[in-house]
């Protein structure tokens, strides 16, 4: 199975204004203080500093794929997968993110990003393309789809610290950036996939 068969929509974001989003108690606080917004049908930050939040309806995993379209670019954009200690500072998990050219798997300790592989060369994200995470096993991979192309697998990196399900989450630091078509789905490995 090629990367996103396992994945259905979660939410297209439409909706009246909402700051912080809820959407009913679908989304809470990341971390415990701060939020997300729903804004012109589409997913922002709500101050120009970092801000996050989760899907509460339903863990996914422990191997997992999550997507979201990009549908303005602007500052630092996050999607996590197998996050857990949700609705406090010290939540965990795996992400896919981008901040200007530069895109990077990273492992979340206790609120706090490591690096576990950065792209080689620059990456340039343009309105949209859906930026997308699968964790299979140890194995976290990051993956691109631009506007117009397939989906590539642009990261991979081995890391063994969270193996359980968990939440998916999204972060961005800026008003500017607008999110959108949120995916997620458990992988079935004995069916095979592919990258």
């Amino acid at each position: 199975m090629a990367f996103g068969d396992f994945a259905t929509l979660l939410t297209d974001f439409t909706g009246a204004d909402e700051n912080p989003i809820s959407d009913g108690g679908k989304w809470a606080s990341l971390d415990g203080t701060t939020n997300l917004q729903r804004i012109s049908n589409s997913l922002s930050g709500s101050a120009a500093a970092f801000r996050g939040s989760y899907w509460t309806v339903s863990d996914y995993g422990p191997d997992v794929e999550a997507y979201l379209t990009i549908s303005t670019p602007s500052g630092l954009n996050v999607l996590l997968a197998r996050a857990t200690s949700v609705g406090a500072a010290t939540y965990n998990g795996y992400a896919i993110y981008f901040s200007g050219t530069t895109t990077a798997i990273a492992r979340y300790t206790n609120g706090s990003s490591t690096d576990l592989a950065t792209s080689v060369g620059t990456i340039t994200w343009a309105s949209g393309d859906k930026m997308g995470l699968r964790c299979i096993g140890s194995v976290v991979q990051g993956f691109r789809l631009p506007s117009g192309g397939s989906w590539t697998q642009i990261l991979s990196a081995p890391d063994a610290t969270y193996a359980a399900a968990g939440k998916i989450a999204i972060q961005c630091n800026n008003t500017t950036a607008r999110l959108d078509d949120l995916y997620a789905g458990n992988v079935i490995p004995t069916m095979g996939f592919r990258h």
